[in-house]
């Protein structure tokens, strides 16, 4: 996975200061997240609402980086390194993979293509029948 450069540069500014050796991430109390419900309602949520990106679950999100990164012709193995998996496991591929999230988005943008030769034949059509009745 690609990260961007300024947000590696903060990742590594952020571990040099972290507050502990244990856990990246700690609450107000200096202790770490019992549950990651708490981190994505207090902090994710809010954070993708400010900059307008719609809030998927954690399991979709990471079904739909598998998934891409698979048919994008990533290496199954660095797939599972990256998702914590161990190397050869059948959970990445049983629940994790799907051909189908890709299906989707490209049955949606053929459906969206065809939509606009239909309107262009539709204003093609209109405009003609306009200029013979004039």
């Amino acid at each position: 996975m690609q990260l961007f450069p300024d947000l590696v540069k903060l990742l590594k500014t952020y571990y040099e200061v972290r507050p502990s050796d244990d856990w990246l991430f700690i609450n107000k109390d200096g202790r770490y997240y019992r549950e990651s419900k708490t981190i994505v309602d207090y902090h994710l949520k809010p954070l993708l609402k400010e900059i307008n990106v719609e809030y998927k679950t954690l399991y979709a999100t990471r079904r739909s980086y598998a998934s891409v990164m698979s048919f994008g012709g990533e290496n199954l193995e660095d797939i599972q390194k990256v998702m914590g998996h161990s190397k050869g496991s059948k959970i990445t591929e049983k629940h994790y993979i799907d051909p189908r999230i890709l299906k989707l988005e490209h049955d949606k943008l053929n459906a969206q293509k065809q939509q606009d030769i239909f309107n262009m034949m539709i204003e093609v059509e209109n405009e003609s029948s306009q200029s013979k009745s004039a």
